[in-house]
């Protein structure tokens, strides 16, 4: 290669980046590059360890437990020897019927 045609590529490619193009994949590989620094960084790994941990944990639970089903009738369980119930919870909630007087 010849120092021209070094000289007139290099031209070109300046043209290139200073178009809207070229300006959008300047920005792209920005943000690739950002994306790898972010998703290598020791804080996105521990957050990951942790929710794999915590899903772990409740897994466990989950299995010692009997699962959802057994969870919910506990609760269910637990709530209603505390007297605590729908009316209780919604306070009461008396609707008036507009459909009484229809007939």
């Amino acid at each position: 290669m010849t120092l021209l045609n070094i000289l007139s590529a290099l031209a070109e490619n300046e043209v290139y980046l200073d178009s809207i193009e070229g300006k959008l994949k300047q920005l792209s590989a920005a943000g690739q590059e950002f994306s790898n620094s972010l998703l290598n960084s020791d804080l996105v790994k521990l957050g990951v360890d942790a929710g794999t941990n915590i899903l772990s944990i409740l897994t466990q639970i989950m299995d010692a437990l009997g699962g959802i089903p057994a969870i919910a009738a506990t609760a269910a369980a637990a709530l209603s020897f505390k007297n605590v119930g729908w009316p209780k919870m919604t306070g009461d909630m008396n609707m008036p019927n507009y459909y009484k007087n229809a007939a």
